[in-house]
């Protein structure tokens, strides 16, 4: 279908098929562009997703779940809090790598900002590479200041998926541009007369395709509304999930043994989490979901019910893996199966297992993607400690403030948090492993209380008080 992969500028052409008297849009036809840009947001880490949601764009800003708080938060963190400079820069400005290579050459890009910056270590012959300046080096005796500037040989540079055509559902999900396709969705909206269906072909630009990132989030019919209702306004987060499904991610390996201690401070009244008290262990988990690829948490969660848009995407690229030969190489089949975390998401207990990537980018040589505080004593590697270091308490709100231990701060929190006295207050003291763990990421997307309903089956618990 050649009007689907019409190009001018930064712009693509999508055609529309609307029907008439139900004004929706029953599916779309795209070609490679304008999926590559749909497949690209489930590349993005969530903080990304959160800074581009409170961009203005045809749509207002959208606050996402609790991880908007949680954003907004690491970005008033005193520097005092945190391991060192560039862990506020990796929280806020996470990187991606490899997956965000496939974005570089994308004719239509949500995150327009990005640079694709990489830098080399100044010791000769180090093969490491890191997204981050100044970032110590995994041989302990030199950093990342120096530009690479060798390039990737282009093997990044053919996006997600190969030239051909597809059909997206209202939902986004994409299949192939097939005739069998095609009628059975005409059939599933009950279309009787193929007079009722009207053809439509929109622009569009990265608006549009930040309006549809919004939607994806707040929409089960984002086609619809980006394109044909032209829609400004959408119900919040909570009032669009008011219940999360229960989770369910299999069997966890290992879960023994990555345990975190929290104190709960709960009111007794609302029977809500008001916060969380505990070790640098659980405020790094906390803030490393911002790093996390959003086809990551997916695949985390894959198993438990969802009708967001989010999930529809990401369950097209599932079953669009099982022909691979709509993709541009294995290497990203591989990537989309097992999502890499870069060091960035790795915590000290082991909460989330990072990947660590030795990809071959330039001729021979070999170039690995490195952690933060990386060094060596006594010829010992010592891995990445997280975001903050001890010993110190932090504190977790409900709706995921992350802060030091300050009484004041406390205090300040009871206030705005409307707790009507402090008798109300009874705390509980717990011991949360990677189910626990997994369920606060998923209420943090989809809630504004993400401690409350991430640990919901622990305040059903009889858990013995605190004396």
């Amino acid at each position: 279908m050649s009007s689907s992969s019409t190009k001018a500028g930064d712009q693509v052409c999508l055609k529309l098929l609307i029907h008439r008297e139900k004004k929706i849009v029953l599916f779309a036809e795209a070609g490679k562009d304008f999926v590559d840009a749909l497949f690209s947001f489930l590349t993005l880490p969530l903080g990304d997703i959160v800074r581009l949601a409170g961009e203005e764009s045809n749509i207002p800003a959208v606050r996402v779940g609790c991880l908007t708080t949680l954003y907004e938060s690491v970005a008033k963190l005193d520097k005092e809090c945190l391991r060192n400079e560039i862990c506020k820069e990796m929280l806020l400005h996470p990187r991606n790598m490899p997956l965000e290579l496939y974005r570089r050459k994308l004719k239509l890009n949500v995150n327009g900002s990005e640079t694709f910056k990489y830098f080399s270590s100044t010791r000769p012959g180090c093969s490491c590479l890191s997204a981050f300046k100044n970032e110590n080096c995994y041989c302990g005796i030199s950093n990342f200041a120096n530009m690479f500037v060798r390039g990737f040989d282009g093997k990044f540079d053919n996006g997600f998926v190969k030239e051909t055509d597809f059909i997206i559902r209202n939902d986004l999900y994409v299949m192939p541009n097939a005739i069998e396709n095609t009628l059975a969705l005409l059939q599933n909206h009950g279309v009787q007369n193929i007079n009722s269906v009207l053809e439509q072909t929109v622009i569009v630009s990265k608006n549009e395709l930040l309006d549809l990132l919004k939607c994806s989030l707040l929409s089960k019919t984002p086609l619809t509304d980006v394109f044909l209702l032209k829609k400004r306004a959408f119900p919040d987060f909570h009032q669009w999930y008011p219940a999360l499904p229960e989770l369910d991610i299999g069997k966890l390996p290992n879960d023994s043994a990555m345990n975190m201690n929290l104190k709960l401070i709960v009111s007794k009244s609302s029977k809500k989490i008001v916060l969380v008290q505990g070790e640098e262990d659980f405020a790094n988990f906390v803030l490393s979901f911002l790093t996390y690829p959003l086809i990551g948490m997916l695949n985390i969660l894959h198993r438990s019910p969802s009708s967001s848009c989010l999930e529809q995407l990401y369950k097209s690229v599932q079953l669009l893996l099982g022909e691979e030969k709509y993709f541009t190489s294995h290497n990203l089949l591989y990537y989309l199966v097992h999502p890499p975390c870069t060091h960035m998401l790795y915590s000290q207990e082991g909460i989330f297992h990072a990947t660590y990537l030795a990809s071959r980018f330039y001729d021979s040589f070999y170039y690995k993607f490195t952690e933060p505080e990386a060094s060596i004593y006594h010829n010992v590697k010592i891995a990445f400690k997280g975001f903050v270091e001890g010993p110190h308490k932090f504190i977790v709100t409900d709706d995921l403030v992350v802060s030091k231990m300050f009484s004041s701060f406390c205090l300040s929190y009871f206030n705005g948090a409307d707790v009507s006295a402090i008798s109300d207050l009874e705390q509980r003291t717990v011991r949360i492993g990677l189910k626990e763990g997994f369920s606060i990421l998923q209420a943090s997307l989809f809630s504004q209380s993400a401690l409350t309903n991430g640990l919901r089956h622990l305040l059903q618990t009889t858990i013995k008080q605190e004396k």
